[in-house]
């Protein structure tokens, strides 16, 4: 089947109601005294979320399957699946678009046929409905009111190339499906592609006494994987009849080339190497340039988080013992999408090649790093995790050295670092997830914990991860020593070109921070302690098992 939209215009009337007026009291017809027009840009502006969710419900009014289709003339019923009226915001115009699902294409007088009945339905069908319903507007009870226009001089009817056209934008070389044979791609010369991500499952074990729980358990993959059905039916279900044959793409909303080429995105669950992951596949036109892979991910992030994902998460999955919620997406470094070949690099598997095996090159440090392995992954990563962890005991006991002698008001004075410096030891000790160029990066400093230290002081109380990415995004420590040049000091790095690693990746706002004014003061300190005698070895020994044992007291 294929797809193809008709757009026309909308005129928007506002009505103000008086106090104590009733619901319903005045019909359409009876506001002329009461109603004034709006222009697009107030609608687009303040509106647009309120006509949309009205003409959702509006469908849902209608046939589930076959829309409006059920009223085509007969020679057309054999043509069309089905017709869904929606309204679509183009920069500061609001239009109705009108969304056909075609059993087979259109000859153009059969388009001329169908625009002619469309035209009818927007004076005297559908469109007569829609115009005498009310959508609640604002905080007095206010009223907007959607009158689709059918005739007139502002009147037009337009497939999409023509509403291209008429809104003076380019049309892409490569054409959404159109509903004209001689334009439109046969389903069997699609191209098929998949984009992997993990799933995030919350588990809600039911009491014994039937009461619903009051505190969720998160699900790993490898035990979600047993309720791969019962997920995959609930995905289903998900669908609403507005996605249409687009699936997720019927919410893109944007005139570009990825909306020309991605022809639609269907979710679904997959157990790969033992795991549950979201697998989204796409059916495409032609393969996707790298900046618009880029731009679909971040749409598909977009999606996961707040549109598609954010209702589905909220549904309650039943199975035995429970309810589970699934999230697609995690405000977390767990958290990735990548196509297959990605994904075969991360599990050490190998998956069927498609169309967006290739790589992105000018992705940032940060970015790459995403898809390397864990920590726990390799025995290469895992040694250089430990060099790290024993570097940064190393320098937070000489920190702590540093300190002896000193007055309470002089420690005091340095709380702020003290402070930083106990947390960045904590977290990246006990929480942050090493990737390999992290771990390589930070092991070419003398003292690593001095600079994440440094960086989680002037980033406040902010994101602890950001701070880690912004790190290693930048790679802009200069001032800090560097291990010597002697071989033997040297860890053992696990290059990251050799293993291949490719990515796509959500970018992030990374912003700058003025590196603190007390690293001199540390510095100055640190000499001034090496000038005082020296703490007894085994004191030092002592004083860092026991820091390796317990988190810092703040």
């Amino acid at each position: 089947m294929q797809t193809e939209t008709l757009h026309s215009p909308l005129d928007f009337y506002l009505h103000n109601r008086r106090d104590g007026e009733p619901n319903g009291e005045y019909g359409m017809y009876d506001l002329h005294d009461e109603r004034y027009k709006i222009s697009q840009y107030e609608v687009t502006d303040q509106y647009a979320d309120a006509v949309e969710l009205a003409m959702r419900r509006n469908s849902d009014t209608l046939d589930k399957v076959h829309g409006l289709a059920e009223y085509l003339p007969e020679e057309l019923q054999s043509k069309i699946h089905s017709i869904f009226p929606t309204a679509r915001n183009y920069g500061s115009d609001m239009v109705c678009a009108t969304e056909i699902t075609l059993i087979k294409p259109l000859t153009p007088k059969e388009m001329a046929d169908l625009k002619d009945w469309w035209a009818g339905q927007l004076a005297d069908g559908w469109g007569k409905d829609i115009e005498q319903r009310g959508i609640s507007v604002g905080y007095q009870g206010d009223e907007l009111y959607m009158i689709p226009l059918s005739s007139g001089e502002d009147f037009y009817l337009d497939t999409e190339r023509e509403f291209y056209q008429r809104m003076d934008i380019d049309y892409p070389d490569t054409v959404p499906p159109s509903m004209v044979a001689e334009t439109t791609v046969p389903p069997q010369q699609l191209m098929e592609a998949k984009l992997y991500s993990p799933v995030f499952v919350d588990f809600w074990e039911h009491d014994e006494d039937g009461s619903y729980p009051t505190q969720s358990d998160e699900m790993s993959q490898e035990t979600a994987k047993w309720f791969n059905i019962e997920i995959s039916a609930a995905i289903l279900k998900e669908r609403k009849s507005e996605d249409g044959e687009r699936g997720l793409m019927a919410y893109y909303g944007e005139i570009d080339s990825v909306n020309s080429k991605v022809r639609s995105i269907f979710l679904d669950v997959d157990v790969i190497d033992d795991k549950l992951w979201a697998v989204a596949t796409l059916k495409l036109v032609e393969p996707l340039s790298e900046a618009e892979l880029e731009t679909l991910r971040d749409y598909m992030i977009g999606q996961y988080a707040d549109g598609w994902g954010e209702g589905f998460e909220q549904r309650d999955i039943e199975i035995e013992g429970g309810d589970i919620n699934v999230h697609l997406w995690k405000h977390s470094d767990e958290f990735f999408i990548a196509n297959h070949e990605q994904l075969s690099q991360r599990l050490g598997i190998t998956l069927p090649a498609d169309v967006l095996s290739q790589p992105i090159p000018n992705l940032s440090p940060a970015q790459k790093a995403l898809y390397e392995p864990d920590a726990s992954d390799s025995e290469a990563v895992v040694t250089l995790r430990e060099q790290l962890i024993d570097r940064i005991d190393d320098n937070l006991c000489e920190y702590i050295t540093s300190l002896q002698g000193m007055s309470g008001k002089e420690i005091a004075n340095r709380s702020s670092k003290v402070a930083s410096m106990a947390v960045a030891h904590h977290y990246m000790t006990e929480i942050h997830n090493f990737h390999t160029s992290e771990l390589n990066y930070l092991l070419q400093f003398k003292n690593p914990l001095e600079l994440v230290s440094d960086e989680f002081e002037a980033d406040g109380i902010g994101d602890r991860s950001f701070a880690m990415w912004r790190i290693f995004d930048r790679q802009e420590h200069d001032e800090y020593e560097l291990m010597s040049d002697d071989p033997e000091t040297q860890p053992t790095t696990v290059s990251t070109q050799e293993k291949g690693t490719k990515a796509i990746s959500a970018s992030a706002g990374l912003g700058s921070a003025d590196k603190p004014s007390v690293i001199d003061e540390i510095r100055q300190s640190q000499k001034e302690a090496r000038e005082r005698p020296a703490m007894p070895k085994d004191n030092v020994l002592h004083e860092k098992a026991a820091r390796k044992k317990a988190e810092p007291d703040l």
